[in-house]
């Protein structure tokens, strides 16, 4: 904002993203996909704010068959049994955190 730019999508590294409105386009709309299969799971808006999801789409290994992701559960030291979580938060470092916070939950 403080550049000229008032309505912008940023996306940090395609876990998290950055929703810049204005009065003109008043939110942005983000797809989120089923991790298991890619098909719609919702569409949200977004508007001033962020949103960042954990999930085990992307970022896994399959092993006889069984998929593990990336995300260690710290109790028991192995994957988490999760697929995807999702937050909005106005911090984009804040919904990071949280996001592969709860992922664990």
């Amino acid at each position: 904002r403080d550049t000229g730019i008032s309505d912008a999508i940023i996306n940090a590294g395609g876990s998290t993203i950055y929703a810049l409105t204005d009065e003109s386009h008043p939110s942005w709309e983000v797809i989120v996909r089923n991790p298991d299969d890619e098909s719609l799971l919702f569409n949200l808006k977004v508007a001033n704010c962020c949103y960042s999801t954990s999930s085990k789409s992307q970022t896994h290994i399959n092993i006889d068959g069984k998929q593990y992701g990336h995300i260690l559960n710290p109790v028991t030291g192995y994957p988490s049994l999760n697929r995807q979580v999702g937050i909005v938060s106005s911090s984009c470092m804040v919904g990071d955190i949280v996001s592969t916070g709860l992922f664990n939950e």
